[in-house]
């Protein structure tokens, strides 16, 4: 009787023993459709990364040089309210003169008044006085010289390298007629390189406006750029006596 008992339980023990070390059946299909979605999730996570790279580089600001403090720094570096326009934003823009620069520079107005002259008002500051003699507030400046009655309300933008607008009293830098702040007119500089740009735009009333420039590299270190305007336009009110157009 132990016996038997004796062999029930070691055919028990056998029994269970040979269920707990039996292999288990590998499936190799699951096994390969493993394989493929790590792959494809690992080739996804690839090419995240590279899309957020790209993101990134075309996120990163562009650094911008201004001369705002007589010295050249980046316009984040520079700690006075400044508001820097390129060239290419300029065309972007569509600022092609003065009058159109106040819609992007913000606390600036501009009108023309009496005696050819022009009225810059920035943070509400100005001169409105009607006087040949009358200083504006706002000092303009081209290349660092400065301009007394500059008629800028006329000028037209081109071949610029870059516009600085400066708000706020700027009389130690600047020197007088600076309370309002200070227009800075940067043309382009000649480079090493030989190239150049032209631009015709024709309009109504036989209207022709042309831009042109040209950079010469004379030698290594002697380089030379010329540029020039051009605007033409008949007038839209005929004068009865002559027959011209005015």
């Amino acid at each position: 009787m132990k016996i038997k008992q004796s062999g029930s339980l070691c055919s028990a023990i056998h029994s269970a023993s040979s269920a707990m070390f039996m292999p288990f059946p590998f499936r190799w299909d699951a096994a390969l459709k493993t394989l493929v979605v790590a792959s494809l999730v690992s080739h996804g996570s690839i090419q995240a990364d590279e899309i957020d790279e790209e993101e990134f580089d075309l996120n990163v600001l562009e650094e911008i040089i201004v001369t705002a403090q007589k010295r050249m720094l980046t316009i984040q570096d520079t700690p006075l309210a400044v508001t820097a326009l390129s060239g290419g934003e300029l065309d972007e823009a569509q600022i092609t003169n003065a009058m159109d620069l106040q819609m992007s520079v913000p606390n600036m107005s501009m009108t023309k008044s009496n005696f050819a002259a022009s009225n810059i008002t920035i943070r509400g500051i100005g001169n409105n006085a009607v006087s040949s003699a009358a200083d504006s507030g706002t000092g303009v400046h081209f290349n660092g010289v400065y301009l007394k009655a500059s008629r800028i309300f006329e000028t037209e933008f081109y071949d610029t390298e870059r516009i600085e607008v400066l708000r706020g009293p700027q009389g130690t830098l600047y020197g007088r007629n600076t309370t309002a702040g200070v227009i800075n007119v940067i043309s382009k500089k000649p480079q090493d390189i030989f190239g150049g740009d032209v631009s015709v735009q024709v309009g109504n009333y036989n209207s022709v406006k042309t831009k042109a420039a040209i950079n010469i590299p004379l030698t290594d270190n002697l380089w030379q750029r010329f540029s020039g305007f051009y605007l033409q336009r008949d007038g839209y009110v005929e004068n009865n006596h002559t027959g011209n157009d005015v």
